[in-house]
């Protein structure tokens, strides 16, 4: 039962973080010296259009305010792509040192007067706690990390850029009980939950079947089984969303069962993942004559024209034999 909570492989990696907003002063003060930046404002205002620019409450800026907008996007930029020069040359000096090992991130993060830090450990599939990190690369370029090759290439994320090396590789591990101990009893709590919910709902769906069968109101029937009946809108096979519903039905489950059964029987227990239900048809209703309009015309039409291709299919073929 414990390898269930068996802990993948992890990574911990060494890391400088080149952030954009470190940069962001020398970005304004370079912004500053173009003679024609005005004028690029201005032409992406017009290119990109008024309604492009709006406030918290979804109203349009007025045109200072947008333009606002559009100069700080741009610094943005601009300071995103000095920390990403400068990562680049921190990038080719590191990757110059010989002999290759990991420790190189550090020893030259010290000399060139950069921070280091070191990662939580982490996943395959995470990202490290505590790093605001929306590229999936950190991760994919860290599980490419070798002893023999340690050093991975910039990684590239929205507002920085991150030079890496492999710290430590920690080894896929079953924990101790009194580690997981919390996330065991809530697991064995919901299993008892869920049995209890078969059971009952086994239980239920005999006395709905016995009952209905002798003319019972199946509201009286789910009062004496203390469970509550949720009274569902009306769907058809091609609805994709019932937004009037109680939020637990599983409107694509139901589907698949409500539409092969008669009014007044029930479906047997149908398990989703928070508990489960048991379906009733109270009705069929046939489509309206109305709602079939300009639908139902081009039905027809399609099956033709897929008629008239198959049939000139087969002529085609045994034209060649």
């Amino acid at each position: 039962m414990m390898s269930r909570y068996r802990l993948p492989e992890r990574r911990t990696v060494t890391y400088v973080a080149f952030e954009s907003t470190n940069y962001w002063f020398d970005a304004e003060e370079e912004m500053a010296k173009l003679s024609d930046l005005d004028s690029r404002i201005d032409s992406l205002y017009e290119e990109n259009g008024a309604d492009a620019y709006l406030d918290d409450d979804g109203k349009q800026l007025a045109a200072d305010a947008a333009k606002v907008e559009i100069k700080a996007e741009l610094t943005k930029e601009k300071a995103m792509a000095l920390a990403k020069k400068e990562a680049t040359a921190f990038a080719g000096k590191l990757f110059e040192m010989t002999p290759v090992a990991k420790d190189n991130l550090e020893r030259l993060a010290a000399a060139e007067g950069y921070l280091t830090d070191v990662s939580a450990p982490f996943q395959r599939s995470e990202t490290p706690e505590g790093l605001d990190i929306l590229t999936p690369n950190f991760a994919r370029f860290a599980f490419g990390l070798t002893e023999e090759e340690p050093i991975a290439p910039p990684v590239i994320d929205d507002e920085e850029v991150y030079l890496l090396s492999l710290k430590d590789t920690l080894a896929s591990t079953v924990p101790a009980l009194s580690e997981v101990q919390d996330q065991v009893t809530e697991d064995y709590k919901e299993s008892q939950a869920r049995s209890a919910a078969r059971i009952q709902a086994s239980n239920v769906y005999r006395s709905l079947t016995n009952s209905l069968a002798s003319g019972a109101v199946i509201a009286d029937v789910c009062k004496s089984n203390n469970v509550t009946l949720v009274d569902i809108p009306a769907f058809s096979k091609g609805d994709t969303d019932l937004a009037e519903a109680d939020s637990r039905f599983d409107l694509r489950r139901a589907q698949g069962y409500a539409f092969d059964l008669e009014p007044g029987e029930v479906t047997n227990f149908i398990p989703t993942t928070e508990g489960g239900f048991i379906l009733y048809v109270k009705n069929k209703k046939p489509v309206e004559a109305d709602q079939l309009g300009d639908g139902l015309a081009e039905f027809v039409e399609t099956l033709g024209t897929q008629r008239r291709a198959t049939a000139y299919a087969e002529w085609f073929k045994k034209a060649q034999e």
